[in-house]
């Protein structure tokens, strides 16, 4: 029943939220290299051509930036190592752009504004709020929360439908082969290639549940004892219509250390002089503080009076949030606080990395290609999975109408007819079995002999004991698993097993074999007949679900030598 409740869930919750999995399966895949992609379209803008003279100082270009720019506020100065890179100088935007602010990208060598909007910024902002929202604001962050959790309960229920039996069977969770057809195919398409994904989709939610619930972010931080981040209020606009701004590629809601180029304005602008002219001074102050280099370096530009602060990675930064963070006394360049991500604790780089652990760049480029593969195929399970949701039902409509051609009740019995009493016994994963059973009971009802049919996980082997004849139609599920209906009788074939000698049967064992373990159960379960003193009225019938025409034929020819009737 446990086995049951289980299957149903995790059905029921694959086609409640398929759809939104997939959408945010292949979302997030499309996300995964959006900075390079950003950088190979506009190379035009954030490359440029070194020059032999050296690059101005910090302090000059944000002179000349201020004067391409005289009516904004310059917030933030972000330079790279690379020789290659434009510098970007952030400043404060009007509208939707008063919080983020606009990036404007300059000639490190000549000071010359090379441009501001970039291309594919749009689409992939649209993009991430199809991912986080499905462009619903509130409405679908509530829905995507509840599909990752949804998701959660289907990689659960998903090992707990696969778990293995036996050690040997092991191996078959992590095996998929191209000689299955069919049903087989498809199932393991969906189970073994789900068990290859399994962990990042198991990473994926759990970290994704981070933006979706304050009660799962303040949880997260409880249990690893790192205090939640303090949001900072959203500035206010100045006098100028100046606000705050960040970084066009950083993704918001987690807590990571705020960058320069996503703080508060300044108050009305002082003179450019008094804002710029210990620039260079500290500048030269964070190199020293900061001997290994860095491949990229952010200035915030602070109100009067306030310190300055400096995020920074290091020349090989480990992932996109692996910020080191260095602030200095204004007037004295003093060093204030040196936050550096390689020496903060586990559970510190844990919490500040969510992102990167959501999109798999916490592993390197590795870990980025796993999870952007297994979020693009998101996909194959929702359809795979509804195949074999279909191919369920239709076997069981096919079940059901063998049932009733056979006019049998549904408990299985005839309830009439001449001579001993035939049993068939049927052990079913999909439905083949048991519509081979109810078409086998019908073959004896049409000849008007009586005849009862049982599921075999209702009996025990003392049931067997009396029912002097039965028909065994047993499949292999898996690599050479019981069917998990028949899984209570086969707990009991583990046990003593009580004298069987006056039994008389026949077996018909299903299989398919591009499973290395072809028709282990129905072989299983024929050995243990035998050692338990019963009588085979016929070798073992073995069928291939890909080809069952000889097995089929077969298995009809010894139901007539039974005395059943013909069937078609």
């Amino acid at each position: 029943m446990l086995r049951k409740l289980w299957f149903q869930l995790h059905w029921f919750m694959g086609i409640t939220v398929g759809v939104v999995l997939i959408i945010l399966g292949v979302t997030g895949g499309m996300l995964t290299f959006e900075r390079e992609i950003i950088r190979a379209i506009n190379s035009d803008v954030l490359r440029v051509e070194p020059l032999e003279t050296q690059r101005l100082s910090p302090e000059a270009l944000l002179r000349q930036a201020q004067q391409a720019l005289p009516e904004r506020q310059i917030n933030a100065l972000r330079l790279s190592s690379d020789p290659w890179d434009a510098a970007t100088v952030n400043v404060a935007g009007d509208g939707p752009q008063a919080r983020r602010g606009v990036n404007h990208y300059f000639n490190p060598y000549t000071g010359e504004l090379i441009g501001a909007e970039l291309k594919g910024q749009a689409f992939f902002r649209t993009l991430q709020r199809l991912h986080r929202w499905l462009l619903m604001g509130d409405v679908g962050k509530q829905i995507t929360g509840a599909a990752t959790l949804m998701l959660i309960i289907l990689v659960l229920s998903g090992i707990y439908l696969r778990w293995p039996r036996s050690w040997k069977a092991l191996a078959g969770w992590f095996t998929f082969s191209f000689r299955r057809s069919g049903r087989g195919f498809v199932s393991s398409m969906h189970g073994v290639v789900g068990t290859w994904v399994l962990p990042l989709y198991l990473l994926a939610a759990l970290t994704g549940l981070y933006w979706s619930y304050d009660w799962y972010r303040a949880g997260l931080h409880e249990l690893s004892g790192v205090p939640m981040p303090v949001r900072q209020a959203p500035p206010q606009r100045t006098q100028e219509g100046e606000a705050a701004a960040r970084p066009d590629h950083a993704r918001s809601g987690e807590e990571a250390p705020r960058s320069p180029m996503g703080r508060e304005a300044s108050s009305p602008r002082e003179p450019v002089a008094d804002r710029f002219a210990q620039v260079n001074t500290l500048w030269q102050a964070f190199e020293q503080a900061a001997p290994l280099g860095y491949s990229t370096a952010t200035l915030r530009l602070p109100q009067p009076g306030s310190d300055y602060q400096f995020m920074y990675f290091d020349p090989r930064p480990a992932h996109e949030r692996a910020w080191n963070r260095l602030t200095l006394a204004a007037g004295t360049g003093d060093v204030q606080n040196h936050v550096r991500y390689a020496d903060r604790p586990l559970n510190e780089k844990l919490m500040s990395s969510m992102l990167p652990l959501h999109s798999g760049s916490f592993f390197g480029m590795p870990g980025r290609i796993a999870m952007m593969v297994a979020s693009l195929i998101m996909p194959l399970f929702a359809i795979t999975g509804l195949v074999l949701y279909i191919d369920r039902r239709r076997k069981a409509q096919v079940a059901r109408s063998a049932l009733l051609q056979a006019g049998l009740n549904p408990s299985g019995d005839s309830g009439t007819g001449e001579g001993e009493r035939i049993h068939v016994v049927f052990a079913s994963q999909t439905g083949n079995a048991e519509t081979q059973a109810w078409k086998t009971a019908g073959a004896f009802q049409a000849a008007g002999l009586a005849v009862t049919v049982h599921p075999l996980g209702t009996l025990t082997p003392n049931d067997l004991k009396d029912m002097g004849r039965v028909l065994f139609i047993a499949s292999t599920f898996g690599e050479g698993e019981a069917p998990a209906s028949a899984r209570p009788f086969v707990s009991l074939m583990k046990q003593p097993c009580p004298d069987q000698s006056t039994l008389e049967y026949a077996l018909l064992a299903l299989g398919d074999r591009g499973y290395p373990h072809f028709c282990a159960f129905g072989r299983d379960l024929d050995a243990w007949l035998k050692f338990c003193g019963a009588k085979a009225l016929a070798p073992r019938i073995e069928m291939d679900g890909s080809s069952p025409e000889a097995a089929l034929a077969q298995w009809q020819t010894l139901l007539r030598s039974l005395g059943a009737a013909p069937t078609g």
